[in-house]
């Protein structure tokens, strides 16, 4: 009888951290990712003020080997982030894309531009 009491208050228990520990996750991630598309917003400014004539750099994504070139490693390489990268635009405006993986925010994103404006579907909240 304690076993079952035991074994009864481990799982209400559980019920109840479970779904929390899913909602931190969730944030840490979106944190992250956004952490991750400030760093690419701050290497494309510098990328920018380098050119002549001013431009940005597009076309980043998975193993386009260019990410160097805006003073990062590839983040999509390695990363333990259920989120993959992308970099679209060049010339006078640039989008970088976070785009969750799996769980339970699949396909959103978070963007951010040139302008610093990030933008998306993907809930700080850590709540989809």
């Amino acid at each position: 009888m304690e076993l079952l009491t035991a074994v009864a208050i481990v799982g209400i228990t559980a019920a109840f951290a479970v779904p929390q520990y899913q909602k931190t996750m969730e944030r840490s991630y979106y944190r992250a990712a956004q952490d991750i598309l400030q760093a690419i917003y701050t290497g494309e400014r510098f990328y920018y003020s380098r050119q002549n004539p001013n431009a940005y750099l597009g076309g980043l994504s998975t193993g386009s080997g260019n990410w160097g070139v805006i003073f990062m490693d590839d983040p999509n390489i390695g990363s333990p982030l259920p989120v993959t990268f992308r970099v679209d635009g060049g010339g006078a405006s640039f989008t970088a894309t976070a785009t969750r993986i799996g769980g339970p925010c699949p396909e959103r994103t978070l963007t951010i531009d040139q302008n610093r404006a990030f933008t998306g579907n993907w809930p700080s909240s850590g709540v989809c």
